[in-house]
Parts: C-alpha cells; sequence; structure tokens
C-alpha cells in the first residue's frame, strides 16, 4: 500500500505520511540522528540515521533526541512487525496506518512526547498502539472532525500507572473501536463527541490506576456532552477497575447497549439523558457507581434518564462491599421480553416502570450491613401478557406509591418482606405476593385497589388505606392467619370480592357493599370500630367485636348456615327498614344492640330472619319494630319503639329465655317463657296471635322459680291456645293455686286451654284465668257431689246418736 508525505512546516511540526506496515519480518532498528527540530533534514537522508540509511519497509524507526524536522519526500512503506517508536518529540501524523488486516501488525509507541493527527487506525491482530510517559508527560490530539479506531484485534493502551502522567486522549469527533479490538484508557481524560464499540471480544477499557497516599488523581473523565455512546455485536465496554476509584463521567446524550455487547462502569458515576439495552445477553452493570440524568431534579419532574430494556437485555446495579451509596434515578424505564433488572446493596428511583409483552425478572438484595437494595417507583405497570417477577430477601423493598397496573393476562409476582403499594388497578391480571405487601398508608387520597383479578398473598392496610373493587377481586392468603388484615376501608360495590385467609379476615374501619357479594372461605372479623355497611350478601361466617356495627343499607344475607358459629356478635346489627336473613347452623348470636326498623320514619318496620334461630344474651338488646323470623331466645332484653306508640316487634317463632321485654309484642308462635320455668316481666303490651301457643310449665309451687309466670304493666291481648305443662315429675295437689299472669288489663279469649291430666278426681279450675291470672286445683263435678252425700250421711248417723238438735250444715 502507497501513500503521500504532507508536511506540516507552519505548525512547527513534520507531517510523516501514511505509515504502511507490510511484509513479514523486519531488517533492523534505526534511530533518527537528523539534528534539531528545525534544521529540516530529510527522511532519506542516510546520515540522519543511526546507523547510517535511508529507513526500509521493514525496519523499526525510533525518532528521539531534541526537536527534529523530518522532510519525507517520496512514499514509505516497511513489512509486517515493523514499528515506529516516538521518544520525547512532538509529532505530527496524517493519514497513519499501523498494521492491516492483510499485511500483518504493526506498532505505534509514543514515549514521554506528543503525537498530532488527523486520522489514525491502528489495525490488524497483533498490532497496538502505546501512549505511555517517559520522564514527561505524554500528550496526544487528533485534530477536528478526526478520527481514532481500533480494528480487527489490535489492541491500544493509552497511559500507565504512574502519577506523574496525565496523557490526554482528545477526539472531538469520533472513536471506534470494532471487531475484536481493544482500547484502554489509564490515568487520562477521553473527550468525544461519539463513542462506539462493535463487534464480539471488543474492549474498551477506562482506568485509573495511578495512585499518590492512596488519592487519587487525574480521573478518568468524559469532559463534554457525548451526543452518544454505543456498544454492539458482543462487545465489551468497561469503565473504571475493580478495587480502584473512578470518578465516573457526565453529560452523555445517550448510552446505547446492543447485540449482546455489555457495558461496565464501576465506582462512577453515569449521568445520560436515554439509556438503551437490546439484545439477547446484552449488559449494563454498575458497579459501586450510580445512573442518572444529566439535568436531574428527581424523579416526576420530567428531566430524567429514560430507559429501555428490551429482547434479552439486562441491567444490573450492584453497590457490594462500597461505602458509597449506589442508585439508580430515572423518569421512564420500559422492558421487554426476558429482561432483568438486577439491584445488589443499591437503590433504585423512578417515576414510570412499563414491562410490555415481557418475561421479565427484577432481582432486590441487600444486607444487615449495607444499605437495603430496593426499588421505589411512582407508577409500575405490565400489560399485553406480561409476566414479571420481583424477588428479593430480608433486606430488600419495593415501594410504589403511585398507580400498579396490571392488565388481562398479565401478572407481577413480588416476593419481597418489605413491599409497600399505592394504587393497584387489576384489570384481569393477577399480583402474586408470598410474603404480602402493605397498602401505602401515608395520605387519604388516591389509595385503592380496584378492576377484575387476582391478589395472592397477605394483604395487609392502614386506617387510610382504601380498596375500592370495579370487578370480580379475588385476593389474600388462604395458608396465612393474617392473609387479609386490613385497617382501612373495603368497598365492594356491585362486584365480587372474595376474601383469602388461614382464619378470619379482618375487615377494617369501613367495608361498604352495594348489591355485591363479599365471600371468605373461614370467615370475616370485624373489630373494635369496624363497620359493614351493605345491602346484599356476606357468604361467610361473621365474628363481630364489641364496638363494631353492621347496618343494612337494603336487604342483606350474612354468615355461614354449615357454620356452628355462622353468625356471632358482641357488636351493633342496625336493619332498617329491610330484611336481613342471618345464616348459622345453630342460633345466631345477636350483638350488644339490634335495631329494627327507621326509627325515625313511620310504617319502616326491618325484618330479622334465621333459619336456626336467634340467641339474645343477657346484657344484649333488641330494640325497634318490625318481625322476627326464627326461634328467639331472650336472655337480655327486648323492647319496641317506634315513631308510632302502636309499633310493636312481631315473633313468629319459638318465643323462650328469661329476658325482658318493653313496649308491644306479638306473638304468632310458641311463647315458653323463662328457661323451664322463669318469670318474665313485659313493661308494656302482650298481643298474643291466633296461632300462637302459650306454654306455662308447672314445676312446683313457687312463683318464677318452680313454674312460670308473665307480669305485663300493660294490657294482654289472648288468642291462641294456652297449654299448661307439668314438669319435673311435679303432680297438683286439691287447693293449689298457681299465679300465672298478671297484667293491667285483658282483651280476647283463648280459642283452645290444653290441661294435663291431674287424676285422684281433680282438674284445673282456670275461670279466674282472665281476671286474677290464676289457676287452681279443685275436685271433678262429680267428685264433688259424691263428697256431699257422704257428707250428709255422716252427719245423719250423729244425729241419731245424740240427744241434742244440731242445725243442719248447708250446701
Amino acid at each position: 500500500m502507497r501513500t503521500r508525505i504532507v508536511s506540516y512546516t507552519g505548525l512547527g511540526l513534520v507531517a510523516v505520511a501514511l505509515l504502511v506496515f507490510t511484509g513479514t519480518a523486519h531488517a533492523a532498528t534505526r534511530d533518527w540522528d537528523g539534528g534539531s527540530f528545525f534544521t529540516g533534514q530529510d527522511w532519506f537522508d542516510p546520515a540522519n540515521w543511526n546507523p547510517d540509511g535511508a529507513p526500509v519497509s521493514n525496519d523499526d524507526l525510533t525518532i528521539s533526541g531534541s526537536g527534529v524536522q523530518i522532510n519525507a519526500a517520496a512514499d514509505v512503506t516497511t513489512d509486517a512487525n515493523g514499528s515506529i517508536s516516538l521518544n520525547g518529540r512532538d509529532t505530527f501524523l496524517n493519514n497513519v496506518f499501523v498494521g492491516t488486516t492483510a499485511n500483518g501488525p504493526g506498532t505505534l509507541t509514543i514515549n514521554g512526547g506528543s503525537l498530532s493527527a488527523n486520522d489514525l487506525l491502528i489495525d490488524g491482530v497483533g498490532s497496538s498502539f502505546n501512549f505511555i510517559d517517559g520522564q514527561n508527560p505524554s500528550t496526544f490530539a487528533l485534530s477536528s472532525l478526526a478520527n481514532l479506531t481500533v480494528s480487527n484485534g489490535a489492541a491500544t493502551q493509552i497511559g500507565n500507572s504512574s502519577i506523574f502522567s496525565s496523557p490526554n486522549l482528545r477526539v472531538s469527533n469520533a472513536t471506534t473501536v470494532n471487531s475484536g479490538a481493544s482500547l484502554t484508557i489509564d490515568s487520562g481524560t477521553l473527550t468525544t463527541d461519539t463513542l462506539a464499540a462493535d463487534g464480539t471480544n471488543t474492549q474498551f477499557t477506562l482506568n485509573n490506576n495511578g495512585s499518590l497516599n492512596g488519592v487519587i488523581s487525574d480521573p478518568v473523565t468524559f469532559q463534554t456532552r457525548l451526543a452518544s455512546i454505543t456498544a454492539s455485536n458482543g462487545a465489551a465496554m468497561e469503565f473504571g477497575a475493580a478495587g480502584q476509584q473512578f470518578f465516573g463521567f457526565t453529560n452523555s446524550q445517550s448510552v446505547s447497549i446492543e447485540s449482546g455487547a455489555s457495558f461496565t462502569i464501576r465506582n462512577g458515576d453515569l449521568t445520560t439523558d436515554t439509556l438503551i439495552l437490546d439484545g439477547p445477553n446484552t449488559q449494563f452493570t454498575a458497579a459501586n457507581s450510580s445512573i442518572r440524568s444529566n439535568n436531574f431534579f428527581g424523579p416526576g419532574t420530567g428531566t430524567g434518564l429514560n430507559i429501555a430494556v428490551s429482547n434479552g437485555a439486562s441491567l444490573t446495579l450492584d453497590n457490594t462491599g462500597s461505602g458509597f451509596f449506589s442508585s439508580l434515578d430515572f423518569d421512564t424505564a420500559t422492558f421487554g421480553t426476558n429482561t432483568s433488572l438486577t439491584i445488589n446493596e443499591a437503590q433504585a428511583f423512578g417515576t414510570s416502570m412499563t414491562f410490555d409483552n415481557a418475561n421479565a425478572n427484577i432481582m432486590l438484595m441487600g444486607t444487615a450491613n449495607s444499605f437495603f437494595g430496593g426499588i421505589s417507583v411512582q407508577d409500575l405497570t405490565a400489560s399485553n401478557t406480561t409476566s414479571v417477577s420481583i424477588t428479593g430477601n430480608q433486606f430488600s423493598f419495593v415501594a410504589i406509591f403511585g398507580t400498579l397496573t396490571i392488565e388481562s393476562g398479565s401478572s407481577v409476582t413480588i416476593d419481597v418482606p418489605g413491599t409497600t403499594l399505592g394504587n393497584i388497578v387489576l384489570d384481569g391480571g393477577t399480583l402474586i405476593v408470598p410474603n404480602g405487601f402493605i397498602l401505602n398508608d401515608d395520605t387519604a387520597a388516591n389509595i385503592s385497589l380496584s378492576g377484575n383479578g387476582t391478589v395472592q398473598g397477605p394483604v395487609f392496610g392502614g386506617p387510610l388505606a382504601t380498596i375500592q373493587t370495579t370487578g370480580t377481586l379475588d385476593m389474600g392468603d388462604p395458608n396465612s392467619f393474617l392473609g387479609f388484615n386490613f385497617l382501612g376501608t373495603l368497598g365492594v360495590g356491585a362486584a365480587t370480592v372474595t376474601l383469602h385467609s388461614a382464619g378470619f379476615a379482618n375487615l377494617g374501619a369501613l367495608t361498604t357493599i352495594n348489591g355485591g357479594t363479599l365471600n371468605a372461605a373461614n370467615g370475616i372479623a370485624l373489630g373494635t370500630g369496624d363497620n359493614l355497611v351493605a345491602g346484599s350478601t356476606v357468604n361467610a361466617k361473621i365474628a363481630a367485636a364489641f364496638g363494631s356495627a353492621i347496618r343494612a343499607t337494603g336487604n342483606l344475607t350474612l354468615g355461614d348456615a354449615n357454620s356452628l358459629v355462622g353468625f356471632a356478635s358482641d357488636g351493633e346489627l342496625y336493619v332498617g327498614a329491610n330484611t336481613v336473613t342471618i345464616n348459622d347452623r345453630n342460633e345466631a348470636v345477636l350483638g350488644t344492640l339490634t335495631e329494627l326498623g327507621d326509627a325515625a320514619t313511620p310504617a319502616s318496620p326491618g325484618t330479622l330472619t334465621a333459619a336456626n334461630g336467634f340467641l339474645l344474651e343477657q346484657g344484649k338488646n333488641l330494640v325497634g319494630y318490625g318481625t322476627v323470623n326464627g326461634d328467639f331466645i331472650n336472655q337480655g332484653f327486648v323492647e319496641a319503639i317506634g315513631p308510632d306508640p302502636s309499633d310493636e316487634i312481631i315473633f313468629n317463632g319459638t318465643l323462650t329465655g328469661i329476658g325482658s321485654f318493653a313496649g308491644t309484642i306479638m306473638i304468632n308462635s310458641i311463647f315458653a317463657p323463662g328457661n323451664s320455668p322463669g318469670k318474665i316481666e313485659v313493661t308494656g303490651d302482650v298481643t298474643l296471635g291466633d296461632s300462637a301457643v302459650l306454654q306455662m310449665e308447672l314445676g312446683g309451687r313457687t312463683l318464677g322459680s318452680d313454674y312460670d309466670h308473665l307480669d305485663i304493666t300493660g294490657q294482654l291481648a289472648v288468642d291462641g291456645t294456652l297449654e299448661l305443662l307439668l314438669i319435673d315429675g311435679f303432680t297438683p295437689g286439691m287447693g293449689d293455686t298457681f299465679d300465672l299472669l298478671d297484667f293491667a288489663s285483658v282483651t280476647g279469649t283463648f280459642d283452645q286451654i290444653d290441661l294435663p291430666t291431674l287424676g285422684n278426681g281433680f282438674f284445673f279450675n282456670t275461670s279466674s284465668l282472665l281476671t286474677t291470672g290464676t289457676i287452681s286445683v279443685v275436685p271433678e263435678p262429680s267428685t264433688a257431689g259424691l263428697l256431699l252425700l257422704l257428707t250428709a250421711a255422716t252427719l245423719y248417723k250423729r244425729r241419731r246418736n245424740c240427744p241434742r238438735v244440731i242445725t243442719p250444715f248447708l250446701i
């Protein structure tokens, strides 16, 4: 290959023609001995070289000594393995080629001088450009619009470990490393508009090896704003060395790592506007380093870094073993298919993270002695059947304070112990949180979980958190006793929500259902101060604590018909003008207060229904007006009260217990006062309907303890049947009287009175039942006549045996 030599004498330098190393072997080493820089000695003058003789194509050339002017009058060629060493010289090269792929390698060495050039090509396996330091600092400058290219396996080493050197590689246009070549910058500054590394095994390394008493001087830095940094086709680009401090580089407009290339920065700081990672095995690693935008004002400002990771690429932020705080700060980050993000003992902060048509993995790791490994982002979106996995250890965290959106067919797994979420929008998607998550409780606004989908894993939420559903939602962990532990507001609306927990699902301060359904296989629990406001269905056993409240806003079904504790309350139940149906395999246990009807609206009674009846325990209360369908054990207090004085509570099931009543009570079924037997007080009126059966038990002669007694302060309206029962083997005797009823007034009569047979010629006299409330034991009429005849016969016999006159006994 032939070339032309150009002279730049106006610069005080010598232009050296394109030096092409060809051939297979070199003949000799020739040192320049042409005199001073300004003597104008000729390149081909034999007297200017030692040993004498002009250079030939296979010579190694050394140019040293004081300044010298070299005039090359003709083309120059050298063979393969030839070299040029510039020792302490200020030299200009124009279109310099060191080695070629076709003709073999060459070497250019600059030792302690300065080199200026227009274009410089280091080409061919084995070719090298060694820019090192002698006794004086070396500098290297490419002229404006010039290019430095290292290709085809060549190696370029710039700088060494000496603290006294500050070599500077200055490139105003482009620096390219490709085709398996390598470029290493030690202890210097690279300034370039475009930096590209292309090709498998291509290596671009920026190191800072200089040291002085442990303090680094002359850090490797990109001084000016780079238009772009690109690595592609398997290239490897490294900045900084392990165990060494690297002060980083700034002002890159974009960094693009593609097609299996790798990019590593150690102990530094990368600032760029755009980071693009694309292609299988493409890797970006920031080791003990931070990544952020050029104009960083924090995530959410719109001036941050934009990241795109796609097609199998991976991004790693690794702060292992460093005392520095490493972070990734971005505005937007988009991840595609088979991508990954690894954050080790560092933290990432961003505004928006999107996973689109992706199988993406995020790994977060931390240690007890380091910063926690974690990610904090405003919004995260998974769309187009994406599968996202976020994993970590006990020193990791995930915080999504804005909205986590999981669209239909997509799933997001967050297996991180410390997970805080804000809005969660599930549009047919699935959220899997094996270690559970906490709904952000920093503010009462915009904290919700909505949509159709599934949340697998424990759910925690504070008092200000809100879950508002608009579709079918399945959430919680059936294997954890804290599967659903929520202190905030759950809005079921018209949707269907199913809660999972190994024990009760703990509802929060407010749960609302408006036409929808709430399911919980192991039941729901309402704590003190918790409220359930519903007008539809709760398919779950219910445990309601003292101070809790259930308020029906429409017809409401509660409880579990298959559970012996399907409904158990120590709280309050407000039926209103609705029908509340309670399911329980046993009696439904009513709470401290149960209120029927609308207390402010006339003719708005409520209805309480339970197939297996109710238990109102001592100290608990049923008030209001309306209907109770189902057997009712009253051990507490029942009061009929409403807007109208005539408002009543109607019992259509068997009524038992020793509790008291007030107001107007109507009974349309069996009324068996007491707990066999007992005394019942009614401060008000009692109406026995035509289907009522008043069962009074007699087990002795003591009122209230041996036999039943009703004490009614108002009116007793009688209809139906009176049934008198003998218990405990008791047999009343002649003259026994039992006070069954006390009342202020009475109306009506019993359609039927069922009395037990006493035998021995005695029966119950009920003629005073509706006047004095008593019944007594008297002889049967036939027995009474026989007694009269026996009495008369006895008197006649005595009269015959006695002379006195006795006044006859008048019957």
